[in-house]
């Protein structure tokens, strides 16, 4: 505003009004109004020196309230007495006003018009007051539709980003609300997006989606810039879980946990809502505590449980028996599992599998043998223990009345098919028929003789039982019972009983017969074995040549039929095989097999698997159930 003042008696001449407008747009709280004058005194001279002034705003032209008031402000004119000042700042070019504040914001809304006025020295405010004509202008301007601008916005007022870039809305539930149906509400920021509750509110961030609605995180990255594209961290925590989720009914149709993988998407791990969980590939366990425990197994399905040995956990509840003595003939295998190095030993499920051992062996969902119950070949083995205890405990009860440590005292009369022993003393030792044959002294020279000869020499030891029998004209040497503890040498010897070899080998009448090892034959297998006068031969690879052989059953992997002068022939493919070899001359390596069956082929497919000179192989692709019968034909050469 342009005016004259006169000291004293103010006497506008000019009056321009200057429309207020805020100084700051980031300071919205209050308003500065620029305000110019000049001042002259009762004579109409200028005052050029520095005068007390103060400013004052009313709220009507006359009479009403003061609503604001610069309090006494140091003014300084030009030389023409004329000044500018910026009301409600405390200091300017030529004007100081120390104890100003700024111009409430309020005052140009709640107001219908202010009015200026100014007191200099002591002298009385300046009349009539001027009005602020802009006041009803200036409130449109500072709100929209009636809403104020706020930095602390609350109910019924306009949000805006203070200076350090803050949106804050101060209300007590505020919502960012989209209502455009079938719309989304997108939030986007060019360096990332942080959902965060303020420091130390201890507050929860709650993602809250309605009825049947989702939450999808969806992620378009080949590879996340650190960690996992899901990422969770807590450097502090103590307790509790880092990940926690609860479904709060009964029902049991859901999965608590599914993730998923591939083109056609299949389940990889799930959790159900029992807590049964299905793993798609291997598991692997770090530390296993040595501490003992109900321990774990995996059943036919691949699932984990635990194997606890109480009754409550138990129904049909029977006695077990089998052929326990099957598991003595199983032998152990070295092998190495695919594709690991390490040499394992242990049995083949397969084995076990024919031999009958079935309830220790794992099958697939296919049926076919997977895996041994190692854990329960002890149920096989205790009840041959048992047994064995018991033999040997009725053996010893026989023997404890006549066993003293390394005596054996006997009290009457002692039979025995076979005694070995160091020493014997005895009144009189008869043969089978109750003839004399030895006395007491006669035994320790024979003992004696034994214990000190390499080799037995017949005719020594004759010279010493002729004196002992009662026929002394004998030809022949006949001893019930002969034992030999070196090397006894003869050119004929025959043995009317038994011959007992070690502890191991007995050959009695028409057997022959070995206690707890195999018998061997050919063990080096430097020469074939003959058997029947050379009609069954056993070669030394192995191979067993006869005329014609008749079995119950046979096993094996490939069968050689030798057709050695045909060029057709009849085959059976027994059941549980999945190929036969053909041998016959007549075969080459690109000759022409035709094959014909005489029975059905149970869905399988013969083909020619293999030719070569003088052989061919017939194959199905997979082991029938029943034997398959077929003619065979080679035509010539391709």
């Amino acid at each position: 505003m342009v005016f004259t003042l006169v000291a004293g008696k103010p006497e506008p001449k000019t009056t321009q009004v200057t429309i207020p407008v805020p100084v700051s747009k980031t300071k919205p709280t209050g308003k500065y109004i620029p305000f110019a004058g000049k001042i002259v005194n009762s004579e109409g001279y200028q005052v050029g020196e520095t005068v007390p002034v103060v400013f004052s705003l009313y709220n009507a032209p006359t009479g009403g309230n003061i609503v604001w008031n610069s309090r006494q402000c140091l003014v300084g004119p030009e030389e023409d007495g004329s000044f500018a000042v910026t009301l409600g700042a405390t200091n300017g070019v030529n004007f100081d006003c120390q104890s100003a504040e700024e111009i409430p914001s309020y005052l140009f809304y709640e107001n219908t018009g202010l009015w200026l006025s100014m007191a200099i020295n002591t002298d009385l405010e300046i009349d009539p007051r001027i009005p602020i004509a802009t006041v009803a202008n200036s409130q449109n301007t500072n709100t929209v539709d009636g809403y104020a601008a706020s930095e602390t916005a609350s109910e019924n007022t306009i949000p805006v980003i203070n200076e350090y870039g803050d949106l804050v809305l101060a209300a007590t539930l505020p919502r960012l609300k989209s209502t455009s149906l079938g719309s989304s509400l997108m939030i986007e920021g060019q360096g990332g997006v942080v959902l965060a509750s303020s420091d130390t509110s201890n507050s929860p961030i709650t993602l809250n989606p309605d009825g049947s609605g989702n939450l999808n995180l969806l992620f378009e990255g080949a590879s996340p810039i650190s960690n996992g594209f899901v990422n969770a961290s807590n450097a502090n925590m103590a307790n509790g879980a880092l990940y926690y989720g609860e479904v709060g009914n009964d029902l049991s149709g859901y999965s608590l946990l599914d993730l998923r993988s591939g083109s056609a998407l299949t389940s990889k791990f799930s959790v159900d809502a029992s807590g049964n969980t299905t793993l798609a590939g291997n598991l692997t366990i770090g530390a296993i505590p040595s501490a003992g425990g109900t321990p774990l197994v995996v059943d036919e399905a691949g699932r984990i449980y635990k194997e606890s040995s109480s009754t409550k956990y138990k129904t049909n509840i029977e006695d077990f028996t089998d052929d326990y003595k099957k598991i003595l003939k199983l032998s152990p295998s070295r092998y190495q599992y695919l594709g690991r190095q390490e040499e394992e030993i242990g049995y083949l499920a397969e084995n076990l599998d024919r031999m009958g051992l079935k309830t220790l062996v794992v099958y697939n969902a296919l049926g076919e043998p997977e895996g041994i119950k190692y854990d329960k070949i002890p149920i096989y083995l205790i009840p041959i223990i048992k047994e064995q205890e018991e033999k040997l405990s009725s053996l010893f009860k026989l023997l404890s009345p006549i066993v003293d440590e390394q005596t054996i005292s006997v009290e009457g009369k002692l039979t025995a098919t076979e005694i070995t022993a160091q020493k014997i003393t005895a009144d009189l030792i008869t043969d089978s028929k109750g003839n004399k044959v030895v006395s007491e002294a006669r035994v320790t020279e024979i003992e004696d003789y034994l214990k000190n000869s390499v080799t037995l020499d017949i005719d020594a030891l004759k010279a010493i039982t002729e004196q002992m029998v009662e026929d002394s004209q004998a030809t022949n040497l006949n001893i019930s019972d002969l034992f030999v503890t070196g090397r006894a040498v003869t050119t004929s010897l025959s043995i009317s009983e038994n011959l007992t070899l070690g502890t191991d080998l007995s050959i009695s009448n028409n057997n022959i017969n070995t206690l707890t090892n195999p018998l061997e034959i050919q063990s080096l297998a430097q020469a074939p074995v003959n058997i029947m006068g050379g009609k069954v031969t056993i070669a030394t690879d192995g191979k067993v040549t006869a005329p014609q052989m008749e079995v119950k059953s046979l096993t094996t992997e490939v069968i050689t039929v030798n057709n050695s002068q045909n060029i057709s022939g009849h085959i059976i493919l027994e059941a549980g095989l999945t190929e036969i070899e053909v041998v016959t001359p007549k075969a080459l390596a690109n000759s022409l097999v035709q094959l014909t069956p005489t029975t059905s082929t149970f869905n399988n497919i013969l083909y020619i698997k293999s030719k070569g000179e003088g052989k061919f192989t017939v194959a199905i692709t997979q082991p029938a159930t029943e034997p398959i019968e077929f003619d065979w034909l080679v035509i010539g050469v391709l």
